[in-house]
């Protein structure tokens, strides 16, 4: 804290009544009375205080030890102010944030002196349970285990640390691994047995040592049984995962606590895997009184991440994606922002640097299969996202093996391509795709962007289309072959616009469509949203009349014959 004027600090605590001392090591330390009527000393350590986290007091557990193992007092950390969020580090005022934080300090200590019931544990369970060193940490990917369920773990290695990847099958877990970039292209991991269990309320005070975890769990008949089960058959080291809900009448108040479970030494006159032997471990061998390492675990559920890091809100459909280039890559993303996890990735093309600044794969991409690629990067990103990507063309699978689309909720067609967008059309009108189509395209400059969202096979695409040039009837740029580029040596031309306007364009299609419940609406739709139209001129783009006095930005809904 170089802000910190030590004299104004120690000045202000004076004044407020407090007797404290500076040592030369930047230790402060500060004499209270607490509401028993006895003095005692709280420290901070200046030296180590961070200038925009909350100052964290300690208190010297060994010389005050009436306060092991109550409420907000760590047994190796001293004192935890858990509800820091009350404070707040002002970067001009470091002194009257210490002064805070110490009120806050006494004011729980107080707490801890009258606290009479197990709330106040209730309360911070998980927050005391990580207070203990963390040996490991568990990224748990199912959060459904039947009664007493044995899960499967792979370990990978962080710098020092120990990560355990937990699902509820081998296959699952083997492939949550492999999405791992270091991990990927290795043989396939070690999967460990993990025994979950549910605890449908708080064990208080909260277990340390094996014995206590026994006795715990021994008061549920189930869980004890698989238990004693698992605990036997371990060789080396076993995990134990269990569900806690501390407050039992609140259900989505549960959380999971880990910890390593090492294998039960043998004693002459037991077999080894004798119930008997299990029992005179814990209750007589120094076994019993060891401290079994805590893991702290993450849950990785699709649900747990967006109610996290969203809304709440998960669109749990599957989407066919037909073109996987720049529109189809960022619409695939953005999809994947609310919720949907499974996709079916079709397109034979290759990533080129001409992709790079529009596609959602960057450089690192370059030269892989454009289906592929985006499929590392979902995937990558989000580990509960499954995708296939398909070697063929949708078209050529669509004529050899449509079944592939039964999958499929939503097909979307993004290719730019009008052959293949008539070609599922008209397979959605002939029944041979059951699920909605949407088309999507660009126009230059992003002026424009459309999607036609087919429902129902009452569509006539001859009265959207012009039979000779094949454009959209009701596009927004009149004169679009005007702005086909193509650079020199190159053989394939394109269509300039910027990746944040398409952006745009999806965000505002996705949020209009799915979020809003017009997709319930089950009618064949037009889609049209409007660029920079502002700039058309400027750009010698022609405006169809009817769009010219709608505003930049803004989009609309018309019904499709």
């Amino acid at each position: 804290m170089d802000d910190l004027d030590k004299t104004k600090l120690v000045s202000l605590l004076r004044k407020q009544g407090y007797r404290c001392e500076l040592d030369e090591q930047d230790a402060l330390s500060v004499i209270t009375t607490l509401n028993d009527g006895e003095e005692r000393e709280l420290w901070l350590d200046l030296k180590i205080q961070e200038p925009c986290k909350i100052p964290e007091f300690t208190i010297a557990l060994d010389k005050y030890p009436e306060f092991i193992g109550k409420p907000h007092v760590g047994s190796k950390s001293g004192v935890c102010v858990f509800n820091a969020s009350s404070n707040f580090v002002n970067p001009g005022h470091i002194e009257a944030t210490i002064l805070e934080s110490l009120e806050q300090t006494i004011r729980l200590l107080n707490t801890d002196l009258t606290a009479t019931t197990d709330e106040a544990y209730k309360d911070e369970y998980l927050a005391y349970w990580s207070l203990e060193n963390q040996y490991f940490r568990v990224f748990l990917f199912d959060d459904r285990p039947s009664k007493n369920t044995i899960f499967y773990g792979a370990i990978r290695k962080v710098s020092n640390e120990t990560e355990l990847y937990v699902a509820s099958n081998k296959e699952k877990t083997t492939s949550i691994w492999r999405k791992l970039p270091e991990t990927s292209t290795k043989a396939s991991p070690k999967l460990i047995p993990c025994l979950t269990l549910e605890l449908h309320d708080a064990v208080l005070p909260i277990p340390k040592t094996y014995k206590d975890w026994y006795r715990a769990i021994k008061t549920n008949s189930d869980s004890f049984q698989a238990y004693c089960n698992y605990a036997r058959k371990i060789k080396e080291r076993g995990y134990i995962l269990i569900k806690v809900n501390p407050h039992a009448s609140v259900d989505d108040n549960s959380f999971w606590l880990a910890f390593c479970h090492h294998a039960v030494p043998p004693h002459n006159g037991f077999r080894k895997r004798s119930k008997r032997l299990l029992d005179y471990v814990m209750e007589h061998d120094a076994f019993g009184s060891e401290e079994p390492w805590r893991g702290e675990v993450k849950l990785m559920t699709q649900e747990r991440l967006f109610y996290r890091g969203g809304d709440g809100v998960i669109f749990n459909k599957t989407f066919a994606l037909v073109g996987c280039g720049s529109l189809g890559s960022n619409f695939a993303k953005t999809l994947s922002d609310i919720g949907v996890s499974k996709f079916l990735l079709f397109d034979n093309d290759f990533l080129t640097d001409e992709n790079i600044m529009r596609h959602i794969c960057g450089f690192n991409f370059l030269g892989e299969d454009k289906n592929k690629a985006l499929k590392d990067f979902l995937e990558q990103r989000n580990p509960n996202i499954e995708c296939q990507a398909f070697e063929k063309d949708a078209v050529t699978h669509l004529h050899q093996n449509p079944q592939v689309f039964l999958k499929a909720d939503y097909c979307v067609i993004s290719t730019g391509e009008p052959a293949s967008e008539f070609y599922f059309i008209d397979a959605f009108i002939n029944k041979e795709v059951s699920c909605p189509l949407i088309i999507m395209w660009v126009e230059p400059y992003a002026l424009a962007g459309h999607a036609l969202v087919i429902e129902k096979p009452s569509f006539h695409y001859g009265d959207s289309f012009d039979e000779e040039t094949k454009y959209f009837k009701d596009n927004v740029v009149i004169n679009q072959e005007d702005f086909l580029k193509q650079e020199a040596g190159c053989q394939s031309t394109f269509v300039p616009y910027a990746v944040l306007d398409i952006q745009m364009f999806i965000i505002d299609f996705i949020r209009s469509y799915f979020r809003s419940g017009e997709f319930k609406k089950k009618q064949n739709r037009h889609f049209v949203w409007l660029g920079r139209l502002s700039k058309a001129k400027e750009l010698s783009a022609k405006i169809a009349d009817k769009y010219k006095a709608l505003e930049d930005y803004t989009y609309c809904y018309e019904d499709l014959c």
